[in-house]
């Protein structure tokens, strides 16, 4: 669950992510999500909501709606523009893959 503590309407105040990913390590993670080794791995990787074409996922739910926002300096289109209220929540993943950590990452406007 994605949310944040802003307190204005989103034509005032607002967030959006994209490029939201979730990878599998074979390694356990510290809470800032580093990988406790000094290995390089590469496991499968997952991204939704790219910053280039976030589409809506069903699977995903968006309050109050799925919508996007362009952002004129980095010229990434994300998902988002949500102001007071906002919440995007993820399905619970099933990750089949034999892993010790998962890390977590996006881009946030």
């Amino acid at each position: 669950k994605i949310t944040s503590t802003l307190d204005q309407p989103a034509a005032d105040e607002s967030w959006g992510i994209c490029d939201f990913t979730v990878q599998t390590t074979q390694y356990q993670v510290l809470a800032d999500g580093t990988e406790i080794t000094y290995e390089a791995i590469s496991e499968q990787t997952t991204t939704w909501f790219s910053c280039f074409n976030p589409v809506d996922d069903n699977l995903w739910s968006y309050k109050p709606a799925f919508t996007t926002i362009t952002c004129k300096g980095t010229g990434y289109t994300y998902l988002g523009g949500y102001g007071q209220g906002g919440v995007v929540t993820s399905p619970t993943f099933q990750i089949t893959l034999p892993h010790n950590g998962i890390i977590c990452s996006f881009k946030m406007a």
